[in-house]
C-alpha cells in the first residue's frame, strides 16, 4: 500500500462496449465446446492475457469462467469479477471497475484464494484514490483494517491505549519489547489509512494505525531473524535494522512494507498531536538508518526544524 493520487485525465481509452461484443457469450461458447476447461486454467490463461496487455482476450477467458457454471455459482468466479475490474480499470472505465469489484465481494466463497478478497479491498481503495473519492477510499481502508483479529474484539480500547502510553511514556523499543501484534496483510492499509488521516487532520487516530503497523512489521521481520537464529532477541532499532539487512529475505520485506516510512509518518502525526518528545524519539530512529532513503532526510529536517505537512484539499 501511496498518498491518494491526484485525478489524471487519460488521453487514450478502448471502447470497451466493443470489445465486449466482440466477445461470445459464454452459453454460446459452451455449446461449441466439447470440453471446458477447467475454471483455474481460464483464470491463469487470462491472468497471462492480461499481463500481456491482451485485454480483449483475457476479458473473453474471465467471462468463460463466470459462465462455466451454465447459471450455477462456481470457484474461481470472484477472481474473475476482480480481474475483469482490472482490466475496466486499466480502460479508465472506473464506474464500471466499481461494480465489478463490488460484484466479487458478493460471493466470498468463490474466492480460490481467500487472500483475493483482501486484493479487491485494496483494488476498490485504489480506484477511489484515482477519482478523489476520499470518502470512499477511507471507507474501504477502514473496513480492511477493521479484519485484524487483535484489534477487532471488545478489549482493543483497551489494549490500544496501553500501546500508546507506552510509546509516550517509554518509546518505540520498548513497545516492541512488551508487544507482538498485527496482521502482516493488513500493513499496506494501516499505512494508508495512516498517511491518510494525518495529512487530513486526524493525527490522534493516525497514531494508533501508523503505530499498529510499525510494531506488525517489526514483529514479523523479529520472527524472521529468530528462526535463523533462535537465540536472537530485539534490543533496539538500529541493532534489528542492521541484522534484518544481513538476509535478502527481511530486507526486501522491510523496503516492500514501508517501515520506514510508517515510522516517518508515525513521529509526524505524534508531532501534530502534541507529542514532540516522543515524535523526535521516533524521527531519531528514522534517522539512525543512513540508507532508509528519503525518509532519512525528512526525518533530519524534522528533527532541526518540525512543521506540518500541508494538509490535502478534499473536494
Amino acid at each position: 500500500m501511496n498518498r491518494p493520487p491526484v485525478r489524471r485525465r487519460l488521453y487514450h481509452r478502448t471502447v470497451l462496449a466493443i470489445i465486449i461484443l466482440l466477445c461470445p457469450l459464454p452459453s454460446i461458447v459452451f455449446a461449441q465446446d466439447g470440453d471446458a476447461e477447467p475454471s483455474w486454467l481460464l483464470l491463469e490463461l487470462g491472468k497471462r492475457a492480461y499481463d500481456d496487455r491482451e485485454y480483449g482476450e483475457a476479458l473473453f477467458l474471465f467471462r468463460k469462467v463466470i459462465g462455466s457454471g451454465n447459471g450455477a455459482s462456481v470457484p474461481g468466479s470472484s477472481e474473475a469479477e476482480m480481474w475483469i475490474g482490472r482490466i475496466f480499470t486499466q480502460e479508465g472505465e472506473y464506474a464500471l471497475a466499481e461494480k465489478q469489484y463490488q460484484r466479487a465481494l458478493e460471493n466470498l466463497e468463490l474466492f480460490y484464494a481467500p487472500g483475493n478478497e483482501l486484493t479487491t479491498r485494496y483494488l476498490l481503495s485504489e480506484l477511489y484514490a484515482r477519482q478523489d473519492e476520499y470518502g470512499s477510499y477511507e471507507r474501504v481502508l477502514a473496513e480492511i483494517v477493521a479484519r485484524d483479529e487483535v484489534f477487532g474484539k471488545s478489549e482493543t480500547p483497551a489494549m490500544m491505549e496501553n500501546l500508546r502510553k507506552t510509546l509516550l511514556d517509554r518509546g518505540f523499543d520498548k513497545v516492541i519489547e512488551l508487544y507482538r501484534l498485527g496482521d502482516p496483510g493488513l500493513v499496506r492499509a494501516r499505512l494508508e489509512l495512516g498517511e491518510y488521516r494525518y495529512l487530513t487532520g486526524a493525527p490522534e487516530e493516525a497514531v494508533d494505525d501508523l503505530l499498529i503497523g510499525a510494531v506488525t512489521v517489526v514483529s514479523e521481520t523479529v520472527a524472521y531473524l529468530r528462526n535463523k537464529d533462535p537465540e536472537y532477541a530485539y534490543s533496539a532499532f538500529p541493532t534489528f535494522v542492521r541484522r534484518a539487512y544481513r538476509w535478502e529475505n527481511s530486507r526486501e520485506y522491510i523496503a516492500e512494507a514501508e517501515l520506514f516510512r510508517i515510522m516517518y509518518y508515525l513521529g509526524a502525526s505524534l508531532h501534530a498531536a502534541g507529542y514532540p518528545g516522543p515524535a523526535n524519539g521516533v524521527w531519531e530512529l528514522v534517522a539512525s538508518i543512513s540508507d532508509s532513503g528519503v525518509w532519512f532526510d525528512r526525518a533530519i529536517r524534522q528533527l532541526n526544524n518540525p512543521y506540518q505537512e500541508p494538509l490535502l484539499t478534499l473536494p
